[in-house]
């Protein structure tokens, strides 16, 4: 496998402006993540709901009192319209409102079982078959505190899937990375989407926001604690752009599509789109376009995962 990967990094990185790579989807599991505040038009909306397996949405949030809210818009209505009319798979992306929220309560059993029973009176408020949890920059510490609460909500939820957003295991940032303990999460997870993105971010030095082989590492760490069938290779349709003394930022693929036609760019080993800049311009840009999402969507195949999951939905090439 590693061989066919080098081999494939190897001659994309030959060619500037590479043939898209086209996977055979038929047999994976097709998941995106849609933000609440995402400005998107009806007709994507429809789009999306037609071609995801799954689709996994914003805006709902536990607070202090382990409460949990949804934020309400027009997308959020549409979106939980077409729940109602059960046209989709649709999971609500649930997070703590802030890391501070998150270690008050997984410190404290008592309120850990608060919490449980209020995301299970949630879920069967709206009839939800499944839910996604996003818990993240938690010290390493509480990780005993996020398996219990894992666990606890495993056995309340039912039949109701749980699913959570999980760090990379191996070759990330270790303070994030270890509140994360697979091997004690397995159990209790429907499916684990690896989150194979932000290798480099505005924290590091410039350098691509993931990594083929970085990816197909990580699959292979998750599969000696989980079958490979829940295991769902998350993939970013974004990147960031560096510029000296000036904030780093974040850019789409689509963005990036206008750059690669303005400024230099090649294919970096990675597998992501490098493009840098010159003159009173000067920059360096790493982004994951269609091409390496598509390689990676490979990889998810070839691994025999479940599926892929895309964030963020709305950040594609036209």
């Amino acid at each position: 496998m590693k061989r066919i990967l080098t081999a494939l990094i190897s001659a994309i990185t030959l060619f500037s402006t590479p043939i898209r790579a086209v996977p055979d989807e038929s047999t994976v599991e097709k998941w995106g993540y849609l933000p609440h505040y995402a400005k998107i038009s009806d007709d994507d909306l429809n789009r999306y709901i037609e071609d995801f397996d799954v689709i996994c949405f914003t805006g709902i949030l536990i607070n202090k009192d382990c409460r949990v809210s949804m934020k309400k818009n027009r997308l959020t209505d549409k979106i939980l319209s077409h729940h109602r009319n059960r046209r989709a798979n649709l999971y609500p992306l649930i997070s703590f409102n802030s890391p501070t929220t998150g270690i008050k309560i997984l410190a404290k059993d008592i309120l850990i079982k608060k919490t449980v029973r209020a995301l299970c009176k949630f879920s069967r408020t709206h009839n939800f078959r499944g839910i996604h949890l996003d818990i993240e920059r938690i010290p390493a510490r509480y990780s005993p505190g996020i398996v219990l609460f894992i666990k606890i909500l495993h056995q309340s939820l039912k039949k109701t899937k749980l699913t959570m957003a999980l760090y990379p295991q191996t070759d990330y940032r270790r303070q994030y990375s270890l509140s994360h303990d697979i091997r004690l999460l397995s159990p209790y997870l429907e499916r684990a989407v690896i989150m194979c993105y932000d290798l480099h971010d505005p924290t590091t030095d410039a350098g691509p926001v993931t990594d083929l082989l970085w990816a197909e590492k990580n699959i292979n760490y998750f599969k000696n604690f989980m079958p490979r069938n829940r295991i769902i290779l998350g993939i970013p349709a974004y990147g960031y752009l560096w510029q000296k003394n000036k904030k780093t930022k974040a850019v789409s693929s689509r963005y990036a599509g206008r750059l690669k036609k303005k400024y230099r760019s090649k294919r970096h080993q990675s597998g992501t789109l490098e493009i840098e800049g010159s003159g009173n311009n000067k920059f360096k840009a790493f982004v994951s376009d269609n091409f390496c999402r598509s390689a990676l969507k490979n990889l998810a195949k070839e691994q025999k995962t479940a599926g892929w999951a895309v964030w963020r939905l709305g950040f594609e090439e036209d």
